[in-house]
Order: structure tokens, then C-alpha cells, then sequence
């Protein structure tokens, strides 16, 4: 669904509830109720969909008439698991970017500095990626963007303009916090779920079957069976013609400040 139409069903939902509302006493409640689920489920789109850009304006994907894909990492670093991923990317003379916790590279800084050193980018993916992150005042994100940045300009000197949302949820408080801080929301167009996915034959099914040009994977840092197929994937893009390219290239967007 647009952004437009998105729009419009929500405003037209909100002002049928409105005036639904104030004529209470002519309209039978059942057609107050159905006017305000149809108003929530249009504001649970908007939150859960990254690609809604319902709150945000995000870059989902890149340029769909080239071909080139990047690829992404989130939740990093972690000792080992990145480790792995940067010595299979290091093989393939392959460049990817790691959307990394900011709690997490104040306790690995040496694999945030090397994943720098070697040509890949890091991304703000907040500083603690908790549960409930989306549930948070505006000032509260700001505070978790702003400490990750700083640990970030702390440990390999760029503060990042790239930034993913905890769990893809973006909500106004969220949008308030992005403006702020003046970053580029990240989405994705392919969703590994390697997070949850545990049979290798349906998660190669899920990254490989629809890649397209222009493409944005999203993977995690933690995924053992994404490690054990990144080789196998990073060989398929390029038996199909396409080529993985850096996130910034493919966007065409500076990624630091």
C-alpha cells in the first residue's frame, strides 16, 4: 500500500470516528466500532510495515533498473559470530553493513574498529535494542541514538547517519527522534527471519527466491545457520548477475556525517 493512500485511510478513519463521535446518538455502536478497528489496523500498518513509510520515509531498497544488492547485518558486533562473518566477507572481497548495538560495541570495540578497517559501514541500531524500545518517550530514544553515536565516533572516529529501528517498529515518537538527529531510516526488502528460521533449506528458500535488483538483505550477527550459508549466498548473487555493492552506493547516500 502507498504512502498516500495510507494517508488517506487514516484521515478518512479518523475524521468518520470523529464525526461518529459527536452524532453518537444516530449511529447504531456497532458502526462506531468497526470505524475504530478500521483506524487501528491502519495505525498497526503503518507501525509494523518499515516499507509503509507511514511515520518515516525509509529506503527499503536501491536502484531497481541496476544490479546491485547490498547486504546487512544487525544486533552486532559479537565476539566470534561477526568475527566469522568478517572473515567470510574479508574471502569474498565483499563490503556489507553492520547496524550494530551500541552496547555491544563498547564491549568488542576492537571487532567495531575492524569491521571499519576492512571497508564495511556501521549503522546506529540503538543502544540496548530493548523489548520494549518502540514504548519509549521521544527524549528516551533520542538519548539511545545519540549514546550509540557517540560510542560509535568514540571507537572508529565517524558518527553515522544510517539508522534501523529496533524490530523495524516505527511509531511519531520514533519520527520525532529520527528528525532530530537528522538520520537516514534503513529498511530492508528481503527479511532472512534467520533469527527464527532453523532449517537451512527454507532459509536459503526465503533469500534467494525473489532477490531482485536493488535489493536490501537483512541478516543478524547471531544467526549460526546465516554464517554457515553466507558463502553459499554471496556465490549464488553472483552466479544470477547481480553484484553486492556497499549500502551507501546502492542508496546512494553518505553514511556519516
Amino acid at each position: 500500500m502507498r504512502l498516500s493512500k495510507i494517508i488517506t485511510v487514516s484521515f478518512l478513519c479518523g475524521a468518520l470516528l470523529s464525526v461518529a463521535g459527536f452524532f453518537l446518538w444516530q449511529w447504531p455502536i456497532w458502526i462506531c466500532l468497526v470505524i475504530l478497528i478500521l483506524f487501528l489496523c491502519v495505525k498497526i500498518y503503518g507501525s509494523t510495515f518499515i516499507d509503509s513509510n507511514f511515520y518515516i520515509r525509509t529506503s527499503c531498497h536501491g536502484n531497481r533498473s541496476g544490479n546491485g544488492i547490498a547486504i546487512t547485518f544487525d544486533d552486532g558486533p559479537m565476539v566470534a559470530n561477526t568475527e566469522r562473518i568478517l572473515d567470510i566477507l574479508k574471502e569474498k572481497d565483499i563490503h556489507a553493513t553492520f547496524f550494530c548495538i551500541g552496547k555491544n560495541i563498547l564491549q568488542t570495540p576492537s571487532i567495531a574498529k575492524r569491521i571499519d578497517e576492512e571497508g564495511h559501514l556501521i549503522g546506529n541500531h540503538s543502544f540496548e535494542h530493548g523489548r520494549f524500545f518502540d514504548l519509549q518517550s521521544t527524549s528516551s530514544m533520542k538519548l539511545e541514538l545519540n549514546k550509540t553515536d557517540a560510542v560509535i565516533l568514540n571507537t572508529i572516529k565517524k558518527k553515522p547517519r544510517f539508522f534501523r529501528p529496533p524490530y523495524g517498529i516505527t511509531n511519531p515518537n520514533l519520527a520525532r527522534a529520527v528528525k532530530e538527529g537528522s538520520y537516514e531510516t534503513i529498511g530492508w526488502s528481503i527479511r532472512s527471519l534467520d533469527t527464527i528460521i532453523k532449517d537451512r533449506n527454507r532459509l536459503w528458500r526465503r533469500i534467494t527466491k525473489n532477490l531482485k535488483p536493488g535489493d536490501i538483505v537483512l541478516f543478524h550477527d547471531y544467526s549460526d545457520l546465516t554464517i554457515e550459508l553466507l558463502p553459499d549466498f554471496i556465490n549464488h548473487v553472483s552466479s544470477t548477475g547481480l553484484t553486492i555493492v556497499r549500502l551507501d552506493k546502492l542508496l546512494n547516500i553518505k553514511p556519516y556525517v
